[in-house]
């Protein structure tokens, strides 16, 4: 079985960012998953760590590479993270893009700083754009 890459995710994200209002993960998780068609098993299914599932690992990895993007920011540094768009993502969606992937990410110095500094990703852990289940990328 073939699932949803975090990089198919970024395009999702920012569009539903656009309204440009606040937004919890746990709303943006579920309406993501129904609006992708993410079958129950998809959802449920761990990691070879058994300690997340692969469905939620992608999500908050989207979330963490757009934030880091600076295209997303945390309003709300309480448990229950709510997040909205920036003008730099609002001026990304205005460039109405095919896709939002991780290279098209380091276009911005934000990324980049962030990705020389965060070697700790394992490979098991992050979806490459060929595993994306809708192939968009």
């Amino acid at each position: 079985m073939v699932y949803v890459g975090f990089c198919y995710l970024f395009r999702k994200y920012t569009n539903f960012y656009g309204d440009k209002k606040e937004h919890t993960t746990a709303e943006l998780r579920d309406i993501v998953a129904n609006r992708l068609d993410v079958t129950d098993e998809e959802r449920n299914e761990l990691l070879p760590s058994k300690k997340q599932t692969r469905f939620n690992n992608r999500f908050y990895w989207a979330v963490v590479y757009l934030s880091h993007a600076k295209l997303l920011t945390n309003v709300s540094k309480a448990k229950h993270a709510r997040y909205v768009i920036t003008d730099t993502g609002q001026a990304l969606l205005a460039e109405k893009p095919k896709d939002i992937t991780w290279q098209s990410l380091m276009q911005y110095d934000s990324f980049r700083d962030f990705q020389s500094r965060d070697k700790t990703v394992q490979k098991e852990e992050v979806m490459t754009d060929s595993e994306d289940r809708h192939g968009l990328l």
